[in-house]
């Protein structure tokens, strides 16, 4: 009987505690939610369009008092907090040096000595213009700090030479997650070089302190961008 009973009472607990399905997110997620779709597709905007300036002053503050926006557009956009001090220049001549060149050489030259102007990777695929890009899934954490932006872009990219001999467009998309983080006020982009497979291999590099952990055990409140009003509150 008391099997019974404590098997009766663990059944209740699940049932009650289980989300319910299709239950609508608080109001104010919901809101927030629409501010970050909108913060989202901005940065994608920025980035298609080369904006380092827009897309540099939306990386955490500590990261720009480390980082310069030479230095930004140096690295393509593609800058962890301790890439000066990672890079092969650096070992072998010294931050100072290696920031002193960046200083000299803020218009880089490709292999041949020709311009090379900084430009955002939006896709491993060369040549990728995206025609649409969408918000996927909004994550946010429950103190409101914290959130996971999912995107989308497709669109057209060539097909890579090693397959296919001549010029080919074929369709592409490309998917990714964007973390953000509201400081002083203001939302950021914490994670500070965007995932990438590396021999299979997908890591996040989040700004120290290492939040990583912190990421993957968190509660978040998932809103479908799909279900907002497309006008912000």
């Amino acid at each position: 009987m008391k099997i019974a009973i404590r098997i009766f009472a663990l059944g209740a607990l699940i049932l009650f505690s289980a989300p319910v399905a299709g239950e609508e997110p608080p109001t104010e997620f919901i809101e927030l939610a629409v501010k970050l779709k909108t913060f989202q597709l901005d940065l994608l905007d920025k980035k298609l369009k080369n904006d380092f300036e827009g897309v540099y002053n939306l990386q955490h503050p500590l990261f720009r008092k480390k980082v310069t926006l030479d230095e930004f557009k140096f690295f393509d956009g593609q800058t962890v907090h301790n890439s000066l001090e990672m890079h092969p220049m650096h070992i072998s001549g010294g931050s100072k040096k290696f920031k002193e060149f960046i200083n000299k050489n803020k218009q880089k030259t490709d292999a041949l000595g020709n311009p090379s102007p900084p430009a955002f990777k939006v896709s491993i695929m060369p040549g990728f213009r995206p025609k649409t890009k969408s918000v996927e899934m909004i994550e946010i954490s429950r103190d409101k700090k914290l959130a996971r932006v999912n995107f989308k872009m497709a669109g057209k990219a060539i097909f890579p030479p090693q397959i296919w001999r001549g010029f080919k467009l074929m369709d592409w998309t490309e998917q990714g997650t964007d973390y953000w983080e509201k400081v002083d006020g203001k939302w950021v982009i914490t994670v500070l070089k965007h995932e990438a497979t590396i021999s299979g291999a997908k890591s996040a590099h989040i700004f120290i302190p290492d939040q990583t952990k912190l990421w993957d055990t968190m509660d978040f409140v998932a809103v479908d961008p799909k279900k907002l009003s497309s006008s912000a509150p």
